[in-house]
């Protein structure tokens, strides 16, 4: 199955993990958008 990680936690953040669960898809997060985001995404790997 596929892993995802949604980068957004507002209405369509949500409504996106919803469908890709009901796809068969597995959410391993939902991440929230932030200024903190940015500083830490050179040391975030997503496999």
């Amino acid at each position: 199955g596929r892993e995802v990680v949604v980068l957004g936690s507002g209405d369509i953040g949500m409504i996106m993990a919803r469908r890709m669960t009901l796809e068969g898809a597995r959410v391993k997060a939902v991440l929230v958008i932030s200024i903190f985001f940015y500083y830490l995404l050179p040391f975030v790997y997503l496999v």
